[in-house]
């Protein structure tokens, strides 16, 4: 569903009290540098003239609601709602994307990670996109200095296939793919910035993310047009068709 996050309503209908009110709840975002000072100033000041000599009550309407992240964006009526899974390790997250992918209407573009075993033993993990690329994103043998547990993360081949690959989906308006928005991924500034954009855009997005406290994570997490949908054994059955119906709805 198409959500306007970040609304100025100057419908000047409305009346001067109420418009007030709506200058003083600003206050605790001018302090915070969101809203100039004189702009609180001059709605208060002209608005609390008005109602003296006018004046009328009414419910105090919806007029500003304020969203924001460090850099004071805010976020247009055209976005759609993105849509995170996440929950504990082997609760069934990339299984439910996968099965997703073969369920979509539209085109789509990501990757997801898959384990890698020798003699039934995990020693890494790949990255495949939709598009047919795989490379090894992490290796117990890698010498690198980033590191997850055991595992020497390869943030050339994330930065060369997953990152690329969103970059090409966001260009063609695909829907966006990711599995996931993890410790190892979260290495890379690049997988970074392009899961941000691709937050930002307005192509619907569906992406495993981190159960875990992440600086990054967690700022994607309490944006407000993201949904996030924690995976348990009793949910993790419905949660496809649940995002099949709420994707549906995005066109």
């Amino acid at each position: 569903m198409k959500k306007e996050l970040c609304q100025w309503n100057t419908d000047f209908s409305i009346s001067p009290e109420n418009k007030v009110l709506a200058a003083a709840d600003m206050a605790p975002a001018v302090g915070s540098g969101l809203i100039p000072t004189y702009i609180i100033y001059l709605l208060g000041w002209h608005y609390f003239s008005d109602y003296r000599s006018r004046g009328s009550i009414e419910p105090l309407p919806v007029i500003l609601r304020i969203y924001s992240d460090k850099k004071r964006n805010c976020y247009s009526e055209s976005r759609n709602m993105n849509y995170l899974l996440t929950g504990l390790p082997k609760s069934g997250k990339t299984t439910i994307i996968k099965k997703l992918v073969q369920k979509l209407e539209g085109p789509a573009g990501g990757f997801f990670t898959e384990e890698i075993k020798e003699d039934n033993i995990r020693v890494g993990f790949s990255i495949r996109t939709l598009s047919g690329k795989e490379g090894i994103l992490s290796h117990k043998n890698f010498k690198s200095k980033y590191r997850v547990g055991k595992y020497g993360v390869g943030i050339n081949t994330l930065d060369k296939i997953g990152v690329k690959e969103i970059e090409d989906s966001l260009e063609k308006g695909k829907i966006i793919i990711i599995d996931e928005i993890g410790k190892m991924e979260l290495f890379s500034k690049g997988f970074q910035d392009v899961v941000w954009r691709a937050l930002e855009s307005k192509n619907p997005l569906v992406a495993t993310i981190i159960f875990v406290k992440h600086p990054f994570a967690d700022k994607v997490k309490k944006r407000t047009d993201v949904k996030v949908f924690e995976v348990t054994k009793k949910n993790r059955n419905e949660l496809v068709e649940v995002l099949v119906k709420k994707l549906k709805k995005e066109k």
